[in-house]
């Protein structure tokens, strides 16, 4: 273990190498049990073997020298029971001069926990394992002409304050309005009140950042009551329940919603573009999808950089620190010729995701908007260390209840405690 670690020293977490390699993670899986078994029977053997040597000598009552011999194998049978802890102290030790904690802090958990190895094997699929049917081709909307008032126009992001800490935000412009997300069915009984005091009538798209119940299910009732033209999603929502990458309450509502009315299904991945008039998006994640493992839905979290004028948003759902992959959007967005700078950045997962501080330093947001109206722990300090450190502004809805970023293309205002009907258009 000590001599993989040193090869090693100087590979990245993101690149997903050593550790969420599936056959060093095999070999360590063997190791680990292999400990286990040695960590059982040998302490039992010498513990039968000290009962021996005292009962012969309590019956044969000759000179034999107990006392050393048990010593010996008390410490011997301490050894053996201890050698994961010593195993981790020094894979710990090796690890603090590394730049990726993530790769050391996988491998040493896989080597003392068999159950963390098959959790990585569940959580990190072969290479060779692609999500069916994804096609990576650009899409251009052209439904709607460009309204010709385009210079007096403005975007609006609204961050609608939803039970607990469900995602539910309105995109629009004067001629085009997008929604991501929407949280669970419940959140109906304000999200569709509150489009309706902004005077929304048609929906260009709606967005499931990924396919989570918490996220999506909601959305079954903006079909139902506005007129929804496409629904884009990172994973299939119609076979991703058989494949194993969401369960039957995540697409429960939104699947028949979206049958039943005909709305236009698009997969989206790493490399896809979409042009809603002024509105532009560009997919950076995920590249590939996780078909197994816990809360693998949350693993194949869209991330994606929406651009108006010279501004640029970048959204992440409910992706984890350890599926933000730093080189495939410094690579993608090349292959765009678009800056991954933003000046905002919607905080993943509710708020209680490890916050990657190279990540942030790379995409320099700020503001970072956390759309959690509960749970008041997060983000947690180290969070919000980092945050005050590239000199962020964070807003949370708890404090900012129903807030809205307002832009002309060049400059961001941000307006907090909103009532909708003031932005009825």
């Amino acid at each position: 273990m000590i001599i993989i670690n040193l090869v090693y020293l100087d590979v990245y977490a993101s690149s997903f190498v050593m550790c969420h390699d599936h056959g060093i993670i095999k070999t360590i899986m063997i190791l680990a049990t292999l400990i286990n078994i040695i960590k059982i029977i040998v302490p039992c053997i010498l513990i039968f073997l000290i009962i021996k040597k005292i009962v012969i000598y309590l019956i044969k009552d000759n000179e034999i020298n107990i006392i050393k011999d048990i010593v010996i194998k008390v410490i011997i049978a301490l050894l053996v029971l201890f050698v994961p802890t010593i195993t981790n102290y020094f894979t710990s030790l090796l690890s603090s001069y590394d730049k990726s904690e993530n790769v050391y802090s996988d491998c040493n958990k896989c080597l003392t926990s068999v159950e963390y190895c098959g959790d990585l094997l569940r959580f990190y699929p072969p290479d060779e394992e692609e999500a069916p049917n994804r096609n990576p081709k650009t899409e251009t909307f052209q439904e709607y002409p460009v309204n010709e008032l385009i210079s007096t126009n403005k975007l609006e992001i609204h961050f609608m304050v939803a039970y607990k800490e469900d995602d539910a935000i309105l995109i629009r412009t004067k001629e085009k309005t997008i929604v991501i997300d929407t949280g669970l069915y419940e959140n109906s009984k304000i999200i569709v009140p509150y489009l309706k005091d902004l005077g929304v009538s048609k929906i260009d798209a709606i967005i499931g950042s990924h396919n989570h119940h918490n996220h999506i299910q909601a959305q079954a009732a903006l079909i139902e009551n506005f007129k929804v033209l496409k629904a884009y999603y990172p994973d299939d929502i119609f076979t991703c329940e058989e494949r194993g990458s969401c369960i039957e309450r995540d697409a429960k509502y939104i699947k028949k919603a979206l049958i039943d009315n005909n709305i236009p299904t698009k997969v989206l991945k790493t490399g896809d573009a979409l042009e809603f008039g002024d509105i532009k998006i560009y997919v950076l994640l995920p590249n590939k999808i996780i078909y197994d493992g816990v809360y693998s839905q949350n693993l194949n979290s869209l991330v994606f950089i929406l651009k108006y004028g010279e501004t640029s948003y970048m959204f992440t759902g409910d992706i984890p620190a350890n599926r933000i992959d730093e080189k495939v959007i410094v690579e993608t967005a090349k292959r765009f010729q678009i800056s991954y700078d933003v000046d905002m950045l919607k905080f993943p997962h509710h708020g209680n995701n490890y916050l990657i501080e190279k990540f942030v330093n790379l995409i320099k947001p700020e503001y970072i908007i956390v759309p959690n109206n509960s749970q008041p722990q997060y983000p947690n300090k180290k969070n919000k260390a980092i945050i005050d450190k590239i000199g962020a502004k964070m807003y949370r809805l708890s404090d900012t209840r129903n807030m809205v970023i307002i832009s002309d293309g060049k400059k961001i205002d941000i307006k907090t405690n909103i009532k909708e009907k003031d932005y009825k258009w």
